[in-house]
This record gives structure tokens, sequence and C-alpha cells, in this order.
């Protein structure tokens, strides 16, 4: 989600980029839901609920590897 620039991200790429299933991108996907980490934004969208999380894992963790 955080290469992501706009603020939605489409469960279809989080699928595709993963290269995992449906079933295990709903898993996944209901527990960072109930950690509250991010919300669901419409259908098959997500978005980060932590202010600034996906700037600074873009900025500090992605690029930096």
């Amino acid at each position: 989600m955080a290469v992501d620039e706009g603020k939605l991200t489409r469960m279809a790429d989080i699928i595709e980029r993963c290269d995992r299933t449906q079933s295990w991108a709903s898993k996944y996907r209901a527990s960072l839901i109930r950690d509250r980490v991010i919300e669901a934004a419409g259908y098959g969208l997500v978005r980060f609920t932590v202010p600034m999380l996906g700037e600074y894992i873009r900025d500090r963790i992605l690029w930096h590897e």
C-alpha cells in the first residue's frame, strides 16, 4: 500500500503485487482492520488509518533497502 501515491489502494493491486490469493489477502486485510492499521474505503479499496504511515514506510523503509 505504501507504494501507492494516492490515499486509496485497490485490494486487487495488493493481490497482484504479492502474488497471493484472494483468501490470503482477505485474511491479512481483516487482521489489519482489526488492529486499526487500515480501514475499508469502499468496495475493494483500503487506506491507512495511521496518519503518515504510508509516507513513513515509503520514505524510511522501502527506499532504504
